[in-house]
């Protein structure tokens, strides 16, 4: 059917996106340099495609090996696909925990590990929960977790979006914002905000 054809060319072209990747990470140090215009053009194709967690999943995996094998100044151009990905995908998870949260306070906790669905434009529903989408929010943290674990001296770029996912070693719990002459707290990292709702998560479902 057409629909089936559809998800096997998404993944077939998956596929050759980890195959690429691990062809670059093979490799030497910007070995590959003169391509990267033509890789992240089709980097960004791939994230254009709605509702593609299997496909947006290799895209992640391949940002993590462009960090590994590309020297900083060729990926200035490449970091605000890289920061808008992740703050997306972070954005999705906290929906989906919060509405999860929400179904359990006025289903009890015996609803709390259903999958929600949304749907989706084309009328289609689409389930934040599937294994698919799991492993999007996986690759997700994983291209966080080795920014934040690699040098700084190796991603400049990156320390000017920090303090966005991770709060300061000062304050654990949100930056303090002053706004005409109001003292108050706005925004949240996003893995303070996220750790929060699992942490609410893992009491409801624990036996």
């Amino acid at each position: 059917s057409l629909f089936t054809n559809r998800d096997a060319e998404l993944e077939q072209r998956a596929m050759l996106l980890k195959r690429l990747a691990f062809t670059i990470y093979s490799s030497e140090v910007d070995q590959y340099q003169k391509y990267l215009p033509d890789i992240q053009e089709r980097l960004v194709e791939s994230l254009r495609l709605p509702q593609v967690p299997i496909l947006h999943a290799q895209v992640f995996l391949f940002f993590r090996v462009l960090l590994l094998r590309m020297s900083p100044q060729h990926l200035t151009s490449l970091w605000p696909t890289m920061i808008t990905e992740l703050v997306q995908v972070f954005l999705l998870m906290e929906q989906e925990l919060t509405a999860d949260e929400d179904i359990t306070r006025t289903s009890g906790p015996s609803v709390a590990g259903l999958e929600t669905t949304y749907s989706g434009g084309n009328g289609f529903s689409t389930s934040y929960n599937s294994q698919r989408w799991l492993n999007l929010y996986l690759s997700a943290c994983k291209l966080l977790d080795l920014a934040l674990a690699l040098p700084s001296e190796s991603l400049p770029q990156f320390q000017m979006y920090r303090w966005a996912f991770i709060p300061e070693a000062s304050d654990d719990s949100g930056l303090e914002v002053r706004r005409q002459g109001t003292h108050q707290r706005e925004f949240k990292p996003y893995v303070v905000r996220l750790a929060k709702l699992l942490r609410k998560r893992a009491k409801v479902i624990q036996p």
